[in-house]
C-alpha cells in the first residue's frame, strides 16, 4: 500500500473519529476500515471499505448528475468495485478456498447494493430533516472525503 494512502487514512480517521456522531447509519467510518485492515494485515476489511466507497460514490456523482447536471467523467465507483471484488477474490485464496469468480462477483454486487441502499436510506432521511443530501450532515461529509481521497490514491 502507498505511503500516501497510510497517511490520507490515518489523518482522515483521526477526523472522522472525532467528528462521527450518534446519527450515523455505520459503527465504522470507512478510515476505520482501512486502518483495521492495516492493523491487523487483512484486505477483508479494506475490500468492505472500498465496497462502501464504491455505492457511496456512484450515489453522490448520480444526485450531483440529476440534481446539477455535473457529470463526474472520472467516475470511480465501477473501478472501485472491481478492487473490492479483487481483494475478496485474493484473500478468499489465500485463507485456501476454491473461488467460484461468478459466485463471488455476485456476492461483490450484493454488497455494493446493500451499502447503496443504505447511503441512499441515509441521505433520504437527511434530506426531508434539513433539506440536503449530505451538506449539513458531517458523518456523510467525512465519508465522501475519505472515499474521494481513497480513490485518488488506490485508482
Amino acid at each position: 500500500m502507498k505511503k500516501s494512502l497510510k497517511a490520507t487514512i490515518l489523518l482522515t480517521s483521526l477526523v472522522a473519529v472525532l467528528a462521527w456522531s450518534d446519527k450515523s447509519r455505520y459503527d465504522i467510518t470507512i478510515s476505520e476500515l482501512f486502518e483495521k485492515s492495516i492493523a491487523s494485515d487483512d484486505s477483508t476489511y479494506m475490500a468492505i471499505a472500498i465496497y462502501r466507497c464504491s455505492a457511496l460514490l456512484a450515489l453522490v456523482n448520480g444526485i450531483k448528475e440529476r440534481d446539477a447536471g455535473i457529470v463526474d467523467d472520472k467516475d470511480v465507483s465501477g473501478e472501485l468495485l472491481k478492487t473490492g471484488y479483487y481483494l475478496s477474490v485474493a484473500k478468499q485464496r489465500q485463507r485456501g478456498v476454491k473461488v467460484d469468480l461468478e459466485k463471488s462477483m455476485e456476492r461483490a454486487k450484493q454488497e455494493y447494493d446493500r451499502h447503496y441502499m443504505k447511503y441512499k436510506s441515509w441521505m433520504t432521511d437527511n434530506y426531508d430533516a434539513s433539506g440536503d443530501y449530505w451538506g449539513s450532515h458531517k458523518d456523510l461529509q467525512s465519508e465522501i472525503l475519505d472515499c474521494t481521497s481513497i480513490a485518488q490514491e488506490i485508482l
